[in-house]
């Protein structure tokens, strides 16, 4: 009788590792599948980006506070 009663506490536990090993394993992939196509998206967008602009621009922001005086840069 009392074998029975850890046999099938056992056989609980055992389910229960099963379960969460699973549930581990599937949201590690999910997981790992979404980094890969966010990290695709960013160097596809990055590939596409003109950051000669970006350069530009702060080269003309740096012109505009050195002509206003707020910074003496000499």
């Amino acid at each position: 009788m009392f074998y029975q009663m850890l046999n099938s506490k056992i056989e609980c536990f055992d389910k229960c590792v099963k379960v969460t090993e699973i549930f581990l394993l599937s949201s590690t992939t999910v997981f790992t599948m979404l980094t890969f196509l966010y990290l695709k998206e960013m160097s596809e967008t990055l590939q596409h980006e003109n950051f000669g602009s970006i350069e530009d621009t702060f080269e003309e922001l740096k012109e505009c506070i050195t002509r206003s005086g707020i910074c003496n840069l000499d």
